[in-house]
């Protein structure tokens, strides 16, 4: 009895750190609710629906963890042969016939049923002949949209860019199959005694159908023909559905999964995520609620699904939570492989709670705590500091700038920004959904308009109609009465409208930089802007855009103020992007939070700790603390209309572009003002300065190589080629693959040492 006591303490204090890890049940919630939000406005694809998966959409943030997304074709269904009657209601749709003989279970062939006439199908390069019938072929499918750019490699169903090796992002292309597949119709009736899913939960998933992603059978002759039955959208609610305490024991095994099982060579990849969450989820169904319902009990429950997960690979199979006649062990967990994963799992199951020491997260954990260090973890857990720290990291995390593809579907992501704005039922937090709306403009502003479109006499009419477009937007953010309320001054903000007179406004300030120009330099508008308009429109346009801009300054402490110093320098007001620039450097303090696109925030205590001191509990709402504390990066692309012509040379060997964190770029900015102004002594010091940013803790060239780039090219504008080539082989060698360093060598003529490594 005492060692049953002394575990459930154990376990007790080991859900209370795991607190930390995954967020108190309120901050789980939030984490999933704001992701959310974040992907909302960007959904506007006409060709694809994207379903936003992985551990980020599960409310999980780890290190490491890829980014998914299923791209779900608008304009084909999959239909069963037994749906005859439904072809009419999808008239307007390309029909695939899903068809499973022959076929292993949760697998299927798709025979082509009807192509429409109205919309070009995106399968009929995959089109094959097989066994009398014409099919969709899932490997060729998958190679096509693979090839269709180079930065692309197949990776199971997904096609994975990597062309940011800190964070892999894996795109699934699927169809969507609008009724629930006869492979899995025993998962709605099966008994489940403890009511997990509930009927309701089943209800809705199976109305929601399921997808087949392109990935055949390993161990089928047919396996370049046949498609995988995806239930990813089902999964996704299952996992939302777990109790605080599941989902704990869920994200326990995905970590020693990451942090012990694949430190061993001989077994790393055997087991992915996706066998823990079928795991967890019969554990789920076939565990009393009792044994939920408390912390102590953790840690059983965790042995539980190691135990069975052992015998899943002793047996050699590992059931398919849908389709449990579905062998998910089949051509993976084999041989010597499986041998050597069930003696490890073993070992580590003897070893008790040990184990978890092996995990980088609980190396100095407490197997025997006392009721003391169970009430001081609560306590700590408890705190109003701790606990608005965690909910505003969790705010800055999901702080997310998403660029369109086109200015077309820029303008919806805009509308459904705004309307989800106006809907509080939606998200009840204000100032999330104000941030939300700024990102969103801003990413749509950066977007270069299309290259066809010219301004002339006939187009006035047009032109007109979206200026007013634009006005009316900018006008529903004006006079929405959300609003109405003035941000708090900040020291920033007051700094920024001090520039110049003290007697003009901020308002007649960027009219003043917009309009100005120092002695001796020339506007510089080359990828500004594709047409030629009058100096009337050109004034107007841009007065817009600065506009806008100015609405943007007020997501963060660099990335909009960055931005609009950028805009200024490519209308030649270099001194007036100057001052800004040194704003933005002066606005870092101690307990500002640098959030990286790839890598995310960085861990530091003492900013941790100073955050909490000068933020935290002083009645800040989370606008407020967002434009005077967090700092994002800068993404530059080709599509981006804010990219100076200097780093133009660097993104055309990369894939979609490549981040800059802030210092860096405002030190490379101030190199650059100067260099156009020439002013040689302070040109200099802005090379010293950007070259004492390479070691930065957070923004250092050890963990963004880019900053290599930014200093070989101000070593170029100052004839120090030997000096540039040294930084671009260095950037290459921490980088090799998508560099735009290799462009920059190859035209000083030097020879390309690093490549693109091999893919497996």
């Amino acid at each position: 009895m005492e060692m049953f006591d002394s575990m459930c303490r154990s376990s007790m204090y080991l859900s209370g750190l795991l607190n930390i890890v995954t967020g108190r049940e309120d901050e789980l919630a939030l984490k999933r609710k704001v992701d959310e939000m974040m992907w909302y406005p960007h959904d506007t694809d006409d060709l694809h629906r994207k379903y936003f998966g992985g551990s980020r959409s599960e409310g999980l943030w780890l290190p490491g963890s890829d980014m998914d997304i299923m791209m779900v074709v608008r304009d084909t269904v999959v239909l069963s042969l037994k749906l005859g009657e439904h072809f009419k209601k999808y008239f307007y749709h390309h029909i695939l016939i899903m068809r499973d003989e022959g076929c292993r279970p949760g697998h299927v062939v798709l025979q082509v049923g009807n192509i429409s006439v109205f919309s070009k199908s995106t399968f009929q390069m995959a089109i094959v002949k097989h066994k009398g019938l014409q099919v969709v072929s899932s490997s060729a499918f998958r190679s096509k949209l693979a090839s269709l750019h180079p930065g692309v490699v197949e990776h199971g169903p997904c096609a994975s860019i990597l062309d940011n090796p800190d964070l892999e992002v894996d795109l699934a292309t699927a169809f969507h199959c609008p009724e629930w597949p006869d492979i899995a119709r025993d998962w709605i009736t099966r008994s489940r005694p403890h009511g997990w899913p509930t009927a309701a939960m089943i209800d809705n998933i199976v109305k929601q159908g399921c997808h087949v992603v392109p990935v055949g059978d390993k161990t089928s002759e047919n396996v370049s023909v046949e498609w995988r039955v995806s239930f990813a959208r089902a999964e996704r609610s299952l996992v939302h559905s777990l109790n605080h305490l599941q989902f704990k024991l869920y994200t326990l095994l995905k970590l020693f999964l990451k942090q012990v099982i694949n430190k061993h060579e001989e077994v790393r990849d055997l087991i992915s995520s996706y066998f823990l969450k079928t795991v967890v989820f019969f554990v789920a169904e076939n565990t009393p609620k009792q044994l939920w319902s408390n912390g102590g009990l953790l840690f059983i429950n965790y042995q539980n699904c190691l135990k069975m997960l052992t015998q899943w690979v002793r047996e050699g199979h590992c059931p398919n939570y849908f389709v449990p006649k579905n062998n998910m062990f089949l051509g993976r967990v084999f041989g010597k492989g499986q041998e050597n994963l069930a003696n490890i799992l073993d070992s580590y199951c003897s070893m008790g709670m040990e184990m978890l020491k092996k995990c980088e997260y609980f190396e100095n954990l407490n197997t025997t705590p006392s009721m003391k260090d169970l009430v001081e973890l609560e306590l700590v857990l408890r705190n109003a500091k701790e606990a608005e720290f965690r909910k505003d990291m969790i705010a800055f995390m999901s702080n997310t700038l998403m660029y369109p593809v086109s200015r077309e579907n820029g303008l919806k992501s805009v509308r459904r920004a705004l309307k989800f704005f106006g809907d509080s039922e939606k998200f009840e937090d204000e100032n999330s959904r104000w941030i939300l709306l700024l990102n969103t403009l801003l990413g749509t502003l950066s977007l270069l308009p299309d290259q066809e479109k010219k301004v002339n006499s006939d187009d006035e009419d047009t032109e007109e109609s979206k200026s007013n477009e634009t006005k009316t937007i900018l006008d529903q953010m004006e006079t929405n009465t959300n609003l109405k309320q003035e941000l708090e001054p900040s020291n920033f903000s007051s700094s920024l409208s001090n520039i110049g007179d003290h007697n003009t406004t901020p308002q007649t300030k960027c009219d003043e930089y917009l309009t100005s120009k120092e002695p001796g330099c020339t506007t510089a508008t080359t990828g500004l802007y594709t047409w030629k308009p009058s100096n009337k429109e050109r004034y107007r346009e841009l007065r817009r855009c600065k506009y806008s801009l100015a609405h943007c300054t007020q997501i963060d402490v660099s990335r909009g103020w960055l931005t609009l110093a950028t805009f200024l320098y490519m209308l030649g007001s270099y001194n007036s992007a100057l001052k800004i620039l040194q704003l933005v450097k002066e606005s870092y303090c101690h307990f500002t939070i640098f959030k990286s696109s790839s890598g995310g925030i960085v861990p530091n205590q003492d900013r941790d700790n100073a955050y909490k001191k000068n933020i935290c509990i002083h009645g800040l709402s989370l606008r407020n603390k967002t434009t005077a504390v967090l700092s994002l990066d800068i993404f530059i692309s080709e599509t981006n209309r804010f990219c100076p012509e200097e780093l133009q040379c660097l993104v055309e060997d990369t894939l979609t572009g490549f981040h800059i964190p802030p210092l860096p770029y405002a030190a490379f900015a101030t190199f650059l003002c100067f260099y156009h102004l020439g002013d040689l002594k302070k040109q200099c010091q802005a090379l010293d300065d950007l070259q004492m940013m390479m070691s930065h803790n957070e923004q250092g060239a050890h963990l963004h190589p880019v900053v290599y780039n930014l200093v070989g090219l101000c070593l170029e504008l100052t004839g120090d080629t030997s000096g540039a080539i040294d930084q671009y082989t260095e950037s290459l060698r921490r980088r090799p693959a998508y560099n735009g360093a290799n462009k920059r060598l190859k035209e000083l003529g030097v020879e390309i040492i690093y490549q693109r490594p091999l893919q497996s």
